[in-house]
């Protein structure tokens, strides 16, 4: 095979590389052209996309940060897409409470302590629906505590959460105080499943309360005319916020009392076999600030109630004896007793109380003989477990009668 040279045209071998005849190669040369990226860039653009997508949709849906919420009484939390909004109050309410309230104020008396229920209320603005359980999903922990200004004692607390007793409350304590705690401030704070972090406060101030004693010996109180009077001229005279204490002579009372606008302590006395007595119902129709407190006094009666109440009353050293009822608490009312003999009445304590702003479970060292029955608890607020450690039942009808179901211990008492 031959070919021929492309310069001179001279006749080559097929394999020859190069011209004898005019001295030039005999191999083509192409031009090399540089290889083409455009598509490596491409790629790299499109994995750009790609990335920057992602990292977008992950912005729009990963989770917010942690917030941190915190109010006064009162502030508004979104979630879900609902408006909650949080308030505290110390108010007793028929239904979810809307109106926050920032302090409570009390005066009291040496020796004695009484507590307000901090609650927490929840709802939605414009959405009649009770959202309070929706809420509460949503609470993972929750803390509380008090604290107190500058030189002033820490108020104690029961142990937060719901109560039977405080059906609108998402959750509530009782927080107690005597005249020594001064003002304390009452922080709820609330852990949420989301990290969010809510905080609120109301306050609580207790003072020293003044008070004042009226002693049979100085001022006429020998009648019930007399007594009744003097009550009603200390009502329209002292301040309600004065504590009063009246020493009443060891006379009969032929009738009884009614305790209007505020409360009193009333302290019987013994003369021999004299001993104050009431053959009449005393009523306490009051309200707080003042626990009405009866010490050593009897109650002799021929049926009818020896005591009504639509308040807080407390019992010490009392004794009741002859009434179709001997202790009645109406709605409004708690009371409680402390060595105190119900004997031979159709019913010792009974209990139709549905709300009360005073609550002492302790029934120590009584004595409830021959009675129809002892105690009946119709209705009675709370949970709070009575405790009659101490107590005798002798010879009753019936010992407890409780349709409500109130918690009751009978543990500590001698049932005969």
């Amino acid at each position: 095979m031959e070919k021929q040279c492309w310069n001179c045209g001279a006749t080559l071998p097929e394999a020859a590389s190069f011209c004898p005849h005019c001295a030039k190669s005999q191999v083509e040369r192409r031009a090399v052209r540089p290889p083409r990226r455009w598509r490596k860039g491409l790629l790299v653009a499109l994995a750009v996309l790609v990335l920057a997508a992602a990292g977008l949709a992950w912005a729009l849906h990963k989770p917010a940060p942690p917030q941190r919420y915190e109010g006064g009484a009162e502030l508004s939390y979104p979630a879900d897409g609902h408006a909650y909004q949080l308030l505290l109050t110390f108010a007793i309410t028929e239904g979810v409470a809307r109106q926050p309230q920032e302090l409570a104020s009390a005066v009291v008396a040496d020796g004695e302590s009484y507590a307000f229920p901090s609650q927490l209320h929840v709802y939605e603005a414009g959405n009649e629906a009770d959202v309070t359980e929706t809420f509460l999903e949503l609470v993972e922990d929750y803390t509380l505590e008090t604290i107190p200004e500058a030189g002033a004692k820490a108020m104690w607390f029961s142990p937060p959460g719901r109560q039977e007793s405080f059906p609108y409350a998402a959750l509530m304590a009782d927080i107690h105080y005597d005249n020594a705690c001064g003002t304390n401030r009452v922080r709820w704070t609330l852990q949420m499943k989301n990290g969010d972090t809510i905080v609120l406060e109301h306050a609580v101030r207790a003072e020293p309360q003044p008070s004042i004693n009226y002693y049979y010996e100085e001022v006429e109180m020998g009648t019930v005319e007399a007594l009744q009077a003097l009550l009603d001229e200390i009502a329209r005279e002292v301040d309600p916020q004065t504590a009063v204490s009246l020493y009443l002579p060891p006379v009969t009372y032929q009738g009884g009392i009614t305790m209007r606008d505020r409360s009193y302590a009333l302290h019987g006395s013994t003369d021999g076999e004299n001993q104050t007595t009431f053959t009449g119902t005393v009523y306490v129709e009051t309200m707080q600030p003042q626990i009405a407190e009866l010490t050593g006094l009897c109650f002799s009666g021929q049926g009818g109630i020896g005591l009504s109440a639509s308040d807080g009353v407390m019992l010490l050293g009392c004794a009741f004896s002859g009434w179709g009822t001997a202790a009645l608490a109406r709605d409004g009312a708690w009371i409680v007793a402390q060595d105190c003999a119900f004997s031979d009445n159709g019913t010792g304590l009974h209990f139709e109380s549905n709300q009360s702003g005073f609550s002492a479970p302790g029934y120590y060292n009584n004595r409830f003989e021959d009675n129809e029955t002892a105690i009946r608890i119709l209705a009675l607020r709370g949970s709070e477990v009575l405790d009659f450690t101490g107590s005798v039942f002798t010879g009753n009808g019936v010992d407890l009668d409780n349709p409500a179901d109130h918690p009751v211990d009978l543990s500590g008492a001698t049932q005969e």
